[in-house]
């Protein structure tokens, strides 16, 4: 999937900076429910994945914290 791509790209080059730190929240299924972006122990932005009934992927926004 294109947007799992996206995100996981997103994931590694925001982790390669010391002081950085990305920690998820997986569903039953193992697909991510929310995603933590962290410098220096500080909250800079999550993401958030919706599913439908199906399990299938419907969206992923991203909030400043």
């Amino acid at each position: 999937m294109i947007g799992s791509l996206y995100t996981d790209v997103a994931r590694a080059n925001w982790a390669i900076v010391p002081g950085r730190k990305v920690q998820a929240v997986n569903n039953a299924n193992g697909d991510p429910l929310t995603v933590t972006f962290t410098e220096n122990g500080v909250v800079v932005f999550v993401q958030y994945f919706t599913y439908d009934a199906n399990g299938n992927f419907l969206s992923v926004e991203c909030k400043s914290e």
